[in-house]
C-alpha cells in the first residue's frame, strides 16, 4: 500500500511539473483562481508596495517572497505563521533603492520562478533536532533574517542570550539591526509592565528613561545620552540603566552593512567603528558548534585561552567574556591575570 501511495504521489508531481510555465502572474492566478498550479508553483497572491510581498507553495512547500529598497528575498519550506524553519532562503540586490519596493507583479513572479529554480537545483533538506548540523542550521537561518530570534531560540531550547553567545562562538554574525529591533521589543514590554513607583517615575521623567533606552539600542551615543542622563561620581551609563532593568548595548554587536541608503539604517550613522569580529573563538580547523563548543568539553583550556585572548584584543567586553566561561566578571579578570594578561 505504501508503495502504491508513493507511486501516485510521484505521478502527481510529474503531472504538475509537466504543465506549461505561465508567462505572467495573471496567467497563473487570474481566471483559474489562486489554487491553479503551473510548473509546481502556486501563488496565493502578490500584493502591496514597500514591500511587495507574495506567498504560496513551490512543489508543495510554503514560500514567502518580499521585495523592498534595493533587495528581494524568498524563503521556501517554512510556514505561514513563521514558526517553522525554511529549508531554503535566498536574497539578491535589485535595481536602485527604493525600486524593489515598487516592482510589478510580473517582475515579482519572475523572481519567484528564479527562486524556485535555485531551490530545485540545490535540493536542500532541513536537519532534524539531534543532527549535529541542526544548531548551526538554525543559527544561520536567524543570522540571514530567515527566522525570528525568539523562534530560533525556542527551536534550540535555549535562552535568547545563550543563542547570541553560541552564534558568536560559532562565528555566525547577528542579523543586521538585530540589537536595535530586539531592544525595541524589550522596551515595549518594559513600558507595558510598569507599575507602582516605576510607573510614577516614568510619568515624571519620560525623557530620562527614553534616553536610557535609545542609548541601549545605539540610537544615540553615550555623549548624547549624558546630556539628559546626568552621572554622579562613581556612576556609569550601564550602572544607571541596570537600576531600571535596562540592558546596555552589547559588546559584540557588529553591523554587517555599511550601506546607509535605507532610512531604517540611519540609526547606525555616526557610531564609532566597531571591533572586527574574530575569525574564530576556538582552536579548531573547522568551525565547531553546539554543546561541543559551549561546554568546551574537548578543549576547555584552549577555549578559556581563546576567550581571554579575544577580550585582550578588544573584541568583547569582560562581562561578555565572563558569560562565555560561566563565571563572574571578577572571576574572569582574576583568571586573565593568571594567564599573565591584565
Amino acid at each position: 500500500m505504501a508503495d502504491d501511495d508513493e507511486e501516485k504521489r510521484n505521478k502527481l508531481i510529474e503531472a504538475i511539473l509537466a504543465q506549461p510555465e505561465p508567462e505572467t502572474v495573471s496567467d497563473l492566478i487570474g481566471n483559474d483562481g489562486p489554487n491553479h498550479i503551473a510548473n509546481g508553483i502556486q501563488v496565493i497572491g502578490i500584493f502591496g508596495m514597500v514591500p511587495v510581498q507574495a506567498h504560496g507553495k513551490i512543489d508543495g512547500h510554503f514560500f514567502y517572497f518580499r521585495a523592498r529598497g534595493a533587495e528581494w528575498r524568498i524563503e521556501i519550506g517554512g510556514s505561514d505563521d513563521g514558526k517553522q524553519l525554511p529549508i531554503f532562503w535566498h536574497s539578491e540586490e535589485w535595481g536602485t533603492w527604493p525600486d524593489a519596493g515598487y516592482m510589478s507583479q510580473d517582475q515579482a513572479f519572475e523572481l519567484i520562478k528564479q527562486g524556485a529554480a535555485m531551490f530545485r537545483d540545490q535540493k536542500p533538506t532541513r536537519p532534524a533536532p539531534g543532527d549535529p548540523r541542526y544548531e548551526r542550521f538554525v543559527l544561520q537561518a536567524w543570522s540571514d533574517n530567515a527566522f525570528g530570534y525568539e523562534e530560533a531560540a525556542a527551536h534550540l531550547d535555549i535562552t535568547v542570550e545563550e543563542m547570541e553567545a553560541r552564534a558568536i562562538v560559532a562565528n555566525i554574525a547577528w542579523p543586521d539591526l538585530y540589537e536595535f529591533s530586539r531592544k525595541g521589543n524589550m522596551e515595549r514590554k518594559w513600558k507595558k509592565g510598569l507599575t507602582g513607583h516605576r510607573a510614577e517615575a516614568y510619568a515624571r521623567f519620560p525623557a530620562f528613561f527614553d534616553a536610557l533606552w535609545n542609548w541601549s539600542k545605539r540610537m544615540i551615543d553615550e555623549a548624547e545620552a549624558r546630556k539628559i542622563v546626568h552621572l554622579d561620581v562613581g556612576d556609569t551609563m550601564a550602572s544607571i540603566a541596570a537600576r531600571y532593568d535596562i540592558p546596555p548595548p552589547s559588546d559584540c554587536y557588529v553591523p554587517r552593512s555599511d550601506d546607509y541608503t535605507d532610512v531604517s539604517l540611519k540609526v547606525l550613522e555616526g557610531l564609532p567603528p566597531q571591533a572586527p569580529r574574530p575569525e574564530s573563538f576556538v582552536s579548531a580547523e573547522e568551525p565547531l558548534f553546539g554543546d561541543e563548543v559551549w561546554n568546551a568539553a574537548d578543549n576547555p583550556q584552549d577555549f578559556e585561552r581563546d576567550i581571554i585572548a579575544s577580550w585582550h584584543r578588544g573584541e568583547m567586553g569582560p562581562a561578555r567574556a565572563a558569560y562565555f566561561l560561566k563565571m563572574t566578571t571578577e572571576e574572569f579578570l582574576a583568571k586573565a591575570k593568571d594567564h599573565g594578561i591584565t
